[in-house]
């Protein structure tokens, strides 16, 4: 009983993440004016999960699942709020 319903809260919260940065990359991309805050919005956040994955008393991927998938879509949208710089550089 409680592994599903574990099961199916990681499946809500990973959905509900998931719809919401998708939303914000084609938003961000079709309308580059949507990130005037800039990448420091977004770095906090991945320090954050940073901080998160460095302190969790659990180091198994169970425990570190749901934080590697918001590091990973963290670092997707700094890459395209700073697509501009990126570019310059490549």
């Amino acid at each position: 009983m409680l592994n599903e319903f574990f099961y199916i809260l990681i499946f809500a919260l990973v959905m509900a993440t998931y719809v919401s940065i998708v939303l914000q990359m084609l938003l961000g991309q079709y309308r580059p004016s949507f990130f005037s805050r800039g990448a420091w919005h977004w770095y906090i956040y991945l320090t954050a999960t940073i901080v998160t994955i460095i302190a969790s008393p659990q180091k198994t991927v169970q425990a570190l699942l749901f934080p590697l998938y918001f590091l990973f879509f963290e670092s997707l949208m700094i890459g395209l709020v700073n697509r501009r710089k990126l570019r310059k550089l490549l």
